[in-house]
């Protein structure tokens, strides 16, 4: 079995290989935020990636960091970063 990693989401991001790129997104998630901070979204266009699959990254990302927001004991979001 293969591990799920960046080098495998950008390869089935790339040929559209949905279940692949869903199985290996969390792992890539890291290195694609770092690389969203760096050279932005035309290193993913240039690479031949479909927009749709950066979007699912790009959502896969706004999850995680909603997902560290906690709630004071008022019910107001507090960010937790």
């Amino acid at each position: 079995m293969v591990n799920p990693s960046y080098e495998l989401w950008e390869l089935a991001a790339r040929y559209e290989l949905e279940y692949v790129e869903k199985f290996s997104r969390m792992a890539a998630r890291s290195k694609a935020d770092s690389i969203f901070k760096g050279e932005g979204l035309a290193y993913f266009m240039n690479r031949g990636i479909p927009i749709y699959m950066v979007d699912r990254m790009i959502r896969a990302l706004f999850a995680a960091r909603e997902a560290v927001i906690q709630t004071d004991y008022k019910g107001s979001k507090i960010p937790y970063l």
